[in-house]
Formats: structure tokens, C-alpha cells, sequence
């Protein structure tokens, strides 16, 4: 994430936490770090979405910045490797596991402790589909559409987990960071369609029933 982009999601922050009254304690040191980057980006209105949604990311994100830990976490990582280009896509793994997403500003971070570009690091992050740059969920729900599975009848399979988190085709994670639904084109199981993956586990012969059951489950687990 740029400069830019960093200080527009910071002053979008700013806006609704001054609005709802909250979180006054991490204002001022929001504030001061908008006015430390030169090259400052105007906020835009905030879009109406859910308060919880803007609340969990509110925090998520001013915490990460007045938390030194973040960067230390990530320089514990990197410790376990050579400070070398190779380093790269496994210290970027380590930290995907360690947060459930690649956040940006750690990749530029790591790009600099290691020595490569910071234009090299976003390149490679791009190009592999198993990283991403936004926020997941506990349970990473991957549901198959490829051809075994979408003759099987793994659209309505989908929309089962779409319906039942309350999720769409905009917003694919749940408000409490516990889901995130996916689509992907094969799993290597097409014996066992129409399936899906929940992290590393392997459903199969998936019906909307059986989504229902699953996500009562994966709640379970946590209450």
C-alpha cells in the first residue's frame, strides 16, 4: 500500500472515530502521523457500511501503528532467514500465517531489511494467488467451481455459505474476522465433489444441508 493510500484509509479512520466518539485515546497519534507525511492525500466521505465492520478495522489497523510489536514480530521472522532475495517468499509465507494476510506496509518493511526492491516484493506478492493483501478470517472457506464440481452443483453450495455468514459477491469476510468464502477453480479432490476446504480440511460431496452444519460447527469450536 502507497502513501497515499495509507493516509486516506487513516483519515477515513479519523472521520468516523471523531463521529462516533471512539477510540479518543488514538486520535492525536493518528493525527500526527498524517501531518509527518509530506505527500498528504485529502480523505474522502466515508462510505456508509456496517459500524461494526468500520470499528474492527479501526482498531485492526490504528493498533498496528502505535504497536511497536508489529514491526518486531516481523523481525523475528526474518531473523530466521538469510537477509538475502531468496529470503523472500518464505518470510512472506511466515507472515501471512503469523496475521492471516500480507499486510503492505510489512512487505515494504521486509523489502528493505533484506535488500530487494520494494517494486521486486510487491511484484512476487502479486503474481502468487496464494497470497493476499486483505484481511481474512479465522476459517478460510474455499469453495470448488471447477468443472467436477460445478456439474455437482457447487454454486448453490456457495450461496449456502454466502447466505449463512451473510456475506456477497462485494464483501467476502465476516464482520468479526472469524469467515472469509472464496471461489477457486479446482482443489484436486474431483472424485469428492462438489467440495470445499476449510484451511487445510477437505470436505466433500458438499450440499447446502451440510454448509449449515459445518459453519454450526466452526461456530461451535469458538463459543
Amino acid at each position: 500500500m502507497q502513501n497515499c493510500a495509507k493516509i486516506l484509509l487513516i483519515n477515513k479512520l479519523i472521520s468516523y472515530l471523531l463521529a462516533k466518539n471512539e477510540q479518543k485515546k488514538y486520535i492525536i497519534s493518528l493525527q500526527k502521523i498524517v501531518m509527518s507525511v509530506k505527500k498528504y492525500a485529502k480523505p474522502e466521505a466515508l462510505e456508509d457500511g456496517d459500524k461494526k465492520t468500520w470499528r474492527h478495522l479501526a482498531s485492526k489497523e490504528v493498533n498496528k501503528m502505535v504497536d511497536q510489536s508489529y514491526y518486531k514480530k516481523a523481525d523475528e521472522i526474518i531473523e530466521h532467514y538469510e537477509r538475502c532475495a531468496a529470503s523472500l517468499i518464505p518470510i512472506m509465507q511466515d507472515i501471512q500465517a503469523e496475521y492471516r494476510y500480507l499486510p503492505a506496509e510489512l512487505l515494504t518493511y521486509v523489502a528493505g531489511q533484506i535488500g530487494v526492491t520494494e517494486a521486486k516484493a510487491f511484484s512476487v506478492a502479486t503474481f502468487y494467488e496464494n497470497f493476499s493483501f486483505e484481511p481474512k478470517g479465522k476459517y478460510i472457506i474455499k469453495v470448488c467451481d471447477g468443472t467436477a464440481c460445478h456439474v455437482r452443483k457447487s454454486i448453490p453450495v456457495k450461496e449456502a455459505f454466502m447466505k449463512e455468514l451473510g456475506l456477497s459477491n462485494k464483501k467476502h469476510t465476516t464482520d468479526d474476522m472469524m469467515f472469509t468464502v472464496e471461489t477457486v477453480s479446482c482443489l484436486g479432490a474431483c472424485g469428492l465433489a462438489p467440495t470445499c476446504m476449510v484451511n487445510e480440511e477437505v470436505h466433500a460431496k458438499m450440499t447446502p444441508e451440510k454448509v449449515v452444519e459445518l459453519i454450526n460447527r466452526l461456530r461451535g469450536e469458538n463459543g
